[in-house]
């Protein structure tokens, strides 16, 4: 999207930054690390539990990544914010995330708000 009228580049505390990187051999890392999809949504799952509002999970990704891992990266972080909101619609308004009216998801929403920032490397990153 276009930047937004007036805005200012922010500073970003980096301890609230997750890096995400998808390489040109489809290898997945957090953080440096080398981590599986499931060890990847734990991650998002404990950064955004401490950091609700504040955190930014920065995807990285070749132009030579396959879609099929771009997606299985992607579905990940949404499974995560998925179980974060189910938990809290349980704990809020003592039912599932998808029996909730339109409001309620609204405020649940917000309170753990999706924070992805993405990026492209031109080519060959991880070769």
């Amino acid at each position: 999207p276009p930047p937004l009228e007036n805005s200012q580049p922010q500073d970003v505390n980096k301890d609230l930054v997750i890096r995400v990187e998808l390489d040109a051999h489809d290898q997945l890392t957090c953080d440096g690390k080398t981590v599986t999809l499931q060890e990847l949504s734990e991650a998002v799952i404990s950064m955004a539990t401490v950091n609700r509002t504040e955190h930014i999970i920065a995807v990285q990704a070749d132009r030579e990544t396959t879609y099929e891992a771009y997606f299985r990266m992607q579905d990940a972080i949404v499974a995560a914010y998925h179980q974060l909101r189910e938990q809290y619609s349980q704990k809020r308004y003592g039912k599932a995330y998808r029996q909730l009216t339109s409001e309620e998801r609204s405020f649940v929403n917000e309170y753990y708000p999706q924070r992805i920032s993405e990026s492209f490397q031109e080519k060959g990153g991880g070769q």
